[in-house]
């Protein structure tokens, strides 16, 4: 059964907490504003919203699970990894999507990876869950070489 989109997303949350501490805790996710659960985590950061990071996204909506080289207001930091596209994309052993411009900020630039989800079944995330993890240690490894500071707490 399907519940508002908060209540979901804390389901997923506590899923992929519970899945990371499984793992042995390769990172550590924030997810929280203001005393409520965001769609969005940070990677390694000890606060959800910031201009540059690693994040995850739960899109109850568009019911997809993104993964994110999150930039805002540095087109020209957007830029040095363009010019480094094909490395970036061999290294990662996939080709993520390149988004040039944010749909709600004009400055926001962001490196994606998307993954579905059966919004309201939380064997799916269980499953999406540990499917995104290396993706996501993946991103970590490859883009901190071209970004030192990305996943600094």
């Amino acid at each position: 059964m399907k519940l508002s989109a908060p209540e979901e997303r804390i389901i997923f949350w506590k899923i992929f907490e519970k899945m990371l501490s499984d793992m042995g805790n390769p990172f550590f996710i924030c997810y929280g504003m203001n005393g409520k659960t965001t769609h969005y985590a940070s990677v390694n950061k000890y606060r959800s919203f910031v201009n540059l990071g690693l994040t995850v996204d739960f899109l109850y909506r568009d019911e997809i699970v993104k993964i994110n080289i999150y930039i805002q207001n540095n087109v020209e930091l957007f830029n040095h990894l363009h010019m480094n596209r094909e490395e970036i994309e061999q290294e990662l052993g996939f080709k993520p999507q390149w988004i040039y411009s944010g749909e709600k900020n004009p400055n926001t630039r962001r490196v994606i990876s998307t993954f579905p989800v059966v919004v309201g079944n939380p064997l799916d995330y269980q499953h999406v869950v540990d499917k995104i993890i290396p993706y996501v240690i993946q991103y970590k490894k490859v883009f901190e070489k071209y970004i030192p500071n990305l996943c600094e707490y």
